[in-house]
């Protein structure tokens, strides 16, 4: 009953860490598009995702998702 505790509140911490991720990709990559490009050329918004992506700034949002993975596979094996 205790790991199956356990596990239910890792997948709720997992499920919050993603929404925060994506929530933060999306604030980045609406201040690129408000910030860093001018019209009349702005790139479109799933390019600024990619940028985004790729920058690192969600590396954080990343260790926490995997470091949760990680906890909940452990507390299914004990």
């Amino acid at each position: 009953m205790e790991m199956n505790m356990n596990e239910n509140v890792y997948q709720l911490l997992l499920a919050q860490q993603r929404q925060i991720r994506e929530l933060h990709l999306h604030l980045e990559a609406l201040k690129r598009m408000m910030f860093e490009h001018r019209p009349p050329f702005v790139p479109s918004f799933e390019h600024q995702l990619g940028a985004v992506e790729s920058s690192g700034l969600l590396r954080p949002e990343d260790e926490a998702i995997e470091r949760l993975e990680r906890e909940i596979e452990h507390s299914r094996k004990t």
